[in-house]
């Protein structure tokens, strides 16, 4: 008889359980979706040079002189 008074607790610490555990793996799938939506995202961040951006580079390094910087330059712009 003493062991029917322990009994009174186990519904709700069973509901507990079960809301703890469906707690537990909604954290686990969102963690899941956030790391692997930060992932693609880096992969994908590349930053892509223009035509203009390399031709401005270049002549920036002195890869190429005034005159052929014009002329690349209007024939980017022709394309356009």
């Amino acid at each position: 008889m003493m062991w029917d008074d322990c009994n009174i607790m186990e519904g709700p610490m069973m509901i507990g359980g079960g809301l703890m555990m469906l707690l537990f793996w909604a954290l686990i799938i969102g963690l899941g979706i956030y790391l692997f939506k930060n992932i693609s995202k880096n992969n994908n961040s590349k930053p892509s040079n223009s035509a203009v951006n390399i031709l401005n580079e270049r002549f920036a390094r002195g890869e190429i002189n005034k005159e052929e910087y014009r002329e690349r330059l209007n024939a980017l712009s022709e394309q356009n």
